[in-house]
């Protein structure tokens, strides 16, 4: 669960700080365990103290800037050399902000971190390690609770590689497999994290955007139970190979206006916030769940303008792409991904 999904604002400055340079970097180690941290001397080395110095002089941040920081001993002694130059009046540990846990890797070579990042991508576990869902949460989480507890200041959170990358995706609000497709952290560096109000940056095409769909299908329709109506995946996911921003459109194609007013309803009671037409009259939009996702989500009337407009993207795209010599494109329509039932252009629905 991501939760800065449906956030459109905080009320806090906020900066993430991944720790300098540790004895475990320096010899290839992954320490991901506090029992492990604890159990040897894996610290910053004199090279990971003068990058946190430097970091700190060149933050700009205020003295009155609150830091958290993981309790593993590289982040900690990072925090505090910031803490120590800008005079702040603490450093709070939370365990929100740990290591992301690396399961049977902890311990062995850094080359496996290559493994589990290919699995994340794939949206696969293994190996006991910690998901990058559940980092997502705790990370998130933790962000928010902040949020609720203050305003108006900096803060600054000092942590580890996995968990800062996973929650810059939190901000951003991409699917957080993708924590490796967003520039990494610098030992030692400080970076200023926006929310976003959507997805924005575009990435190659992703062959789990059916699934990916399919499972928002698969919960829409749970919640449309008993309304007459077919969810179509739209937009530029829906076309495979297809570079694009990655967020899941889908359309609800009901039949008439009785049907779009059942449906605002039956999403509303299962999490989906209304938010309108937003300027598109035929169009109703929702915002997702909180534990959902970032997607977009239409309620559409059959053969309605909204409706056309959606439809022929894949094809286009399709057409678009094929090459020159090498025969007609595979029109794939809304099929493979999508749906693969049909909503007539006139009147009434046909599943």
């Amino acid at each position: 669960m991501n939760h800065l999904t449906g956030v459109t604002e905080l009320r806090n400055r906020y900066f993430v700080m991944r720790h300098g340079e540790s004895k475990a970097n320096a010899a290839k180690i992954i320490v991901s365990s506090l029992a492990r941290d604890a159990s040897g001397d894996y610290g910053l080395t004199a090279r990971g103290r003068e990058q946190a110095a430097a970091s700190a002089v060149k933050s700009g941040l205020p003295r009155d800037t609150l830091i958290f920081t993981s309790g593993f001993a590289r982040a900690r002694e990072t925090a505090e050399i910031v803490r120590e130059y800008l005079k702040a009046p603490s450093v709070d540990v939370a365990e929100a902000l740990r290591e992301r846990y690396f399961g049977d890797f902890d311990g062995s070579d850094t080359a496996n971190y290559e493994t589990v990042w290919a699995n994340d991508k794939q949206g696969r576990a293994g190996w006991d390690v910690e998901p990058v869902t559940a980092v997502l949460e705790r990370t998130t989480g933790f962000v928010a609770e902040l949020d609720r507890q203050h305003h108006g200041r900096d803060i600054l959170l000092v942590s580890h590689g996995d968990a800062l990358q996973i929650l810059q995706v939190g901000f951003i609000k991409l699917d957080p497999g993708y924590h490796r497709g967003i520039k990494h952290l610098e030992t030692a560096e400080i970076r200023p994290v926006i929310l976003a109000r959507s997805p924005t940056d575009v990435v190659p095409y992703d062959s789990r955007w059916p699934e990916l769909f399919a499972d928002l299908r698969k919960r829409s329709d749970a919640a449309l139970d008993g309304i007459d109506h077919v969810t179509e995946h739209v937009g530029s996911t829906s076309v495979p190979g297809l570079d694009a921003k990655p967020v899941i459109d889908m359309d609800v194609v009901v039949a008439d206006r009785a049907g779009v007013q059942a449906a605002i309803a039956a999403l509303e009671a299962a999490g989906w916030r209304h938010q309108g037409d937003q300027g598109i009259v035929g169009r109703e939009a929702f915002q997702p769940p909180g534990d959902a996702i970032y997607h977009h989500l239409y309620v559409v009337v059959t053969g309605s303008k909204p409706h056309r407009r959606g439809l022929p993207v894949r094809q286009t795209q399709t057409r678009a792409r094929a090459a020159p010599g090498h025969g007609p494109p595979c029109v794939r329509g809304r099929q493979g991904g999508a749906d693969k039932r049909t909503a007539p252009a006139g009147p009434g629905l046909t599943v």
